[in-house]
């Protein structure tokens, strides 16, 4: 083989690690990703589910009591006592 042909089988060498390195970063960053979605996934439901509470909350007290911290206050205590039951 002459040099030309062991320099460019060289390079491909290296530039073929390089290319197995990336691809083991890819592979275990996609794993960590899938990881942390599991772990998310749950919070992100509560989150949403609470965000939803807030909301009818919101509405209960704007069309329902008028603004009146009293029934404001009533209707959060049945609503959060039937969501905890």
């Amino acid at each position: 083989m002459d040099s030309r042909a062991k320099k460019l089988r060289h390079i491909l060498e290296r530039s073929q690690r390089a290319t197995d390195i990336v691809a083991f970063i890819v592979r275990e960053t996609d794993a960590q990703l899938e990881e942390l979605h599991g772990i998310m996934a749950p919070i992100q439901e509560r989150t949403q589910n609470l965000s939803n509470a807030h909301k009818n909350l919101s509405r209960c007290e704007k069309h329902e009591c008028g603004g009146d911290p009293n029934t404001t206050a009533r209707i959060l205590r049945a609503c959060l006592c039937a969501h905890m039951s």
